[in-house]
């Protein structure tokens, strides 16, 4: 009988520590693709083939964040004639550019749903995460994209994805122009949660003891 209560109260204290643990493994699964059309393209070399190897293929669409965390954008390179950059939209000043060295890396805090981010080039091209560029009086071209690529592990971190954004050249889609590995972080477990966990566990112990 000692054996089998013993037995239960393990199974009881996996389950415990499988919800508290939970949240850990969210990560990998943080941000998703909302309409994703797949593509396939040529030409992406240069700077940032020499970082991520070269991309022949990914997907058009909508990142998501699918829990609140920390949002990240690291610089992996560019190859272009303009000049391009990264943006938050809701911090001002907070940005990527081509003058910054490979694996600087910005962040902000961010809420579940569309991720505010944006490329801009030179040109006056601009592609914010989750707008057609085709109904966006901010832009002055309707040439310029962003690809969402395959996560990876590189020289400058690992990254749930790479966005490889083409600017307003019209006459490539390699999605090289620049480039930018992104991660989210889900918010942690606050500290009270893994304190009632321990004392939560400590009282079972507690309680078979005095049931023995």
């Amino acid at each position: 009988m000692g054996f089998l209560y013993s037995f239960r109260t393990i199974n009881k204290l996996l389950a415990i520590a499988a919800l508290l643990l939970a949240p850990l493994g969210a990560h990998a699964s943080s941000l998703s693709i909302v309409g994703g059309t797949p593509i396939t393209f040529s030409g992406y070399n240069g700077q940032p083939a020499s970082v991520t190897g070269t991309y022949t293929s990914g997907s058009l669409g909508t990142l998501v964040a699918l829990a609140g965390g920390t949002f990240s954008a690291t610089y992996l390179g560019q190859e272009s004639g303009y000049f391009n950059q990264f943006r938050f939209l809701e911090v001002q000043g907070l940005k990527l550019t081509e003058l910054d060295a490979l694996g600087k890396t910005i962040s902000m805090q961010v809420g579940a749903g569309v991720l505010g981010f944006k490329f801009w080039d030179s040109k006056g091209a601009v592609v914010k995460n989750g707008v057609d560029p085709k109904t966006d009086s901010s832009t002055k071209n309707d040439f310029a994209s962003f690809a969402i690529l395959a996560g990876q592990c590189n020289n400058y971190g690992c990254f749930d994805y790479i966005l490889g954004f083409n600017d307003g050249y019209k006459f490539d889609a390699d999605y090289d122009d620049f480039v930018v590995g992104v991660n989210l972080s889900p918010v942690p477990l606050p500290a009270a949660v893994w304190l009632f966990g321990s004392a939560l566990i400590g009282f079972m112990f507690v309680s078979n003891r005095r049931r023995v």
